[in-house]
């Protein structure tokens, strides 16, 4: 089962055309969100237009509390809060939004993959037994936009860069 791994959009709604069109022809039916949308709007706009799971945790520029009431709102999405643990295909995945706390969390041993955003550059490692994944930036705010699509059969990652 491969996934989608997004962070940072900043309310950048045609990168998340881009995206869901490039994830439709995929055929990805899953999203791992790791914080940062910006607006709620987003979210709406997200949920009307995806057609599949999505799993969130909230960045450092969010409205928590409408971000959580719309999230809550649609049987596709689960939203975590601050970091999401949750087992998917037999994986034990943690989504966070903090670079040094995702670190951590690899460094326990408890998780298969950690995903998390913040810094908006790309970085996939092995920390002893857990992966280690931050997807870039969707919204391509100081570097060029890009997200993850991760392969939890495999346990592989391949990098997407958003083209216009």
């Amino acid at each position: 089962m491969k996934t989608a791994v997004l962070s940072d959009l900043h309310d950048n709604y045609n990168n998340w055309q881009l995206i869901n069109e490039n994830l439709k022809t995929k055929g990805i039916k899953t999203i791992f969100f790791c914080g940062d949308l910006a607006a709620p709007s987003m979210l709406i706009k997200m949920i009307e237009e995806f057609e599949g799971k999505m799993y969130f945790v909230y960045g450092n520029v969010a409205d928590r509390e409408t971000e959580k009431e719309f999230a809550s709102k649609s049987e596709n999405v689960e939203h975590f809060g601050d970091l999401a643990e949750f087992e998917l295909e037999g994986k034990k995945i943690a989504l966070i939004h903090f670079p040094d706390k995702a670190k951590k969390l690899a460094e326990s041993g408890k998780y298969d993959l950690v995903c998390f955003g913040h810094s908006h550059t790309k970085l996939f490692e092995k920390i002893g037994e857990t992966y280690l994944l931050n997807p870039g930036t969707a919204g391509g705010m100081f570097q060029y936009p890009s997200y993850a699509l991760f392969d939890l059969k495999n346990m592989t990652n391949q990098f997407e860069e958003i083209t216009l």
